[in-house]
């Protein structure tokens, strides 16, 4: 049969179908597609579409066909130009590791550095690394467990043994039947909630609960009445990603389901998004092979306090892998409704401090460790300032149930770190001295209207008190500025006024003039009294002599001035500091003043019994307190 060729133009002919058998073979030329069509002995030709113009072929050379026997033609070869570098990297015992090298991006192949094709670049996995703690075998027949003391891989969590071979998973338990411990529970239910209505045990093996005293698992008993709604109605505390109630809903006061003003419980509805807002605080990973925790660190949400990352999306927690460890004593039952706790006796992990058996076994999310629920009974704890001896608080609403404290009277907020409302005991009252002074006291200016004044004044005060002091220039005289400080509420420091000053006065060491010691010197202090009805005599203090400094009794401070000299004593003089000197002050002042009995006075000097040091003074002779009226007419006369 006679060949014919159909010269179709651009189209693409391949679109075209029909019922016959076609070969086709196309050859590409000035954009001209021509299609070769041998129909097969059956039928004719299939006529050409409308668009199409036929034409015969008059061709007279001979078709030519490729020689099967001849050679394909070569392909060339990728040159490897577009390639990038793959960094080695270390396999660990989960995830496989690979060496360097070179990835084509053309053909796909793997090259090293002469650029030759790598079969594979594939690392296997690590060998696990046990860690250091070895956890011991915790099967029973009735609840499974690890058949085998086992390790926990430090880098996988994986159990393993001392070599790092993956030990067997745990064992599925063989036996229901359990072996009571023989300590009875009371019965946990409530009529409104369900619950077990009888007493029951633990499993001494595997640790379940809930048995009667054969053993066997108790049957749940079915609520029998209706929710009893709490006096507190609570706001609505659904967010979109935590969830919770849409409406104000009560707890049931006796079970603390969340209800309704009819005692009707309340549909939970679920978080509607996964977008948390992360707070600003930074937590460290709380995971350990014992403790189910976050394995890396993670913020809290501000709305919801879950644990997400630094964009907000939630992290995951880890599952415990490993047993815990028994540490402490032996805590009892605390559970509550309001306060949540444990319904049976526990111990503290010495690792995570979880809540554990006494097969180490977490108590945690169990049916014996259990979340608060319901309202608190509180109690408003008044705002106490603190004193010297006692830390202070303030206001805030404890339960006298679970004894958990609270920032309302509603119970909404806990406080979980007291300190935050402890005011902690004032510090004592501390001494401030220094050398010279700045100003002169209002109270005592229209006498003294100078510093240098002050100083003239209290200086002849000393000499005519002291016989053992002469006016010349081995007679030192050094004015202090001594002031009493009290400690605020806030912490800060405010200097004593007369009104606010200790009743029985205080105690107070004044250092030794540099070059002086407490042997062969005389000392003679004299104060001005710049307050009240006496303001601007000045007195003669009484004092002792001590390693540490010059121990002087005050009922009130500043101006203060220290006049000595050396000493020259004769045989029969008993040394300084062995006496106390006089005391120079107005008519009306006891000469007991040195009273310092009260427990509130601060004790910055001598904490000596004054009654005994009285009694020496009158067996040793020496002369009681004299009262010297300074005459203020005669000081006005001088100045003015």
């Amino acid at each position: 049969m006679r060949n014919e060729a159909f010269v179709f133009g651009k189209k693409n002919i391949q679109e075209e179908k029909h019922e016959h058998e076609e070969v086709f073979s196309t050859a590409l030329s000035s954009n001209v597609g021509v299609l070769l069509c041998v129909a097969d002995s059956i039928g004719g030709y299939p006529p050409p579409p409308d668009n199409v113009e036929l034409t015969e072929d008059t061709s007279t050379e001979p078709e030519v066909f490729a020689d099967p026997s001849s050679e394909p033609t070569p392909v060339n070869p990728c040159a490897h130009e577009n390639k990038e570098f793959i960094e080695a990297q270390e396999p660990t015992c989960t995830d496989t590791g690979n060496v360097s090298y070179y990835h084509c991006l053309d053909c796909g192949s793997n090259l090293d550095e002469n650029g030759n094709v790598l079969e594979t670049v594939e690392l296997p996995t690590a060998p696990h690394v046990p860690g250091d703690v070895k956890y011991k075998a915790n099967y029973t027949p009735c609840g499974g467990g690890a058949k085998t003391e086992y390790y926990i891989c430090i880098y996988c969590t994986q159990r393993v043994d001392e070599n790092g071979h993956v030990i067997p998973p745990d064992a599925p338990y063989q036996t229901s039947g359990h072996t009571i411990d023989g300590i009875k529970h009371p019965a946990f239910y409530y009529p409104c909630k369900g619950g077990y209505n009888s007493d029951w045990y633990r499993c001494a093996l595997c640790g379940n609960g809930f048995l009667d005293e054969n053993g066997t698992e108790l049957e749940w008993s079915s609520p029998i009445q209706k929710h009893t709604p709490g006096k507190i109605l609570h706001n609505p505390n659904y967010t979109p990603c935590s969830g919770g109630y849409k409406e104000s809903f009560n707890y049931c006061s006796v079970c603390g389901t969340v209800v309704n003003a009819a005692g009707e419980e309340l549909i939970y509805y679920p978080s509607s998004s996964m977008s948390h807002t992360p707070g600003t605080v930074l937590y460290e990973s709380d995971y350990t092979p014992c403790h189910t925790g976050t394995p890396v660190s993670y913020y809290k949400c501000i709305y919801c306090g879950a644990r997400v990352d630094a964009d907000g999306s939630f992290i995951s927690y880890k599952d415990a892998m490993g047993s815990h460890t028994i540490g402490g004593e032996l805590h009892k039952a605390d559970y509550t409704l309001c306060g949540g706790g444990c319904l049976v006796d526990y111990y503290r992990c010495a690792v995570c401090n979880d809540i554990i058996d006494e097969n180490g076994k977490s108590l945690y999310h169990t049916p014996f460790e259990r979340d608060p629920v319901g309202d608190h009974t509180l109690e408003a704890v008044s705002e106490k300032a603190p004193t010297y001896t006692a830390d202070g608080n303030k206001a805030y609403w404890q339960c006298s149930i679970c004894k958990k404290a609270f920032s309302d009277e509603t119970g909404e907020t806990e406080i979980t770190d007291m300190s935050t409302v402890i005011l902690p005991k004032l510090e004592k009252p501390r001494v401030d001295i220094s050398e010279g002074m700045d100003e002169v006291p209002e109270t005592v200016s229209k006498w003294f209207p100078t510093v240098s004044d002050i100083l003239e004044a209290l200086r002849k005060s000393a000499l005519e008190s002291s016989s053992q002091l002469t006016d010349n220039k081995d007679t030192i005289s050094i004015l202090l500025d001594v002031q009493l400080q009290i400690q605020n509420e806030d912490g800060t420091w405010t200097t004593v006024t007369h009104e606010n000053f200790p009743a029985n006065g205080v105690d107070t060491v004044l250092p030794y003039p540099t070059g002086t010691s407490k042997l062969g010197f005389n000392f003679t202090i004299t104060h001005m009294i710049t307050s009240g009805d006496r303001a601007g005599e000045i007195e003669v203090l009484n004092y002792t002599l001590e390693d540490d400094g010059i121990h002087v009794h005050f009922d009130s401070m500043s101006p203060v001035m220290i006049t000595y000299n050396k000493s020259e004593p004769k045989k029969d003089e008993p040394k300084k500091g062995d006496t106390k000197h006089d005391n120079v002050k107005k008519d009306d002042v006891k000469a007991d003043n040195t009273n310092t009995s009260s427990t509130d006075a601060p004790k910055t000097g001598d904490n000596e019994n004054y009654a005994v040091w009285a009694i020496l003074l009158l067996l040793s002779g020496s002369a009681v307190a004299v009262l010297l009226k300074l005459n203020r007419a005669q000081h006005k006369a001088k100045h003015f």
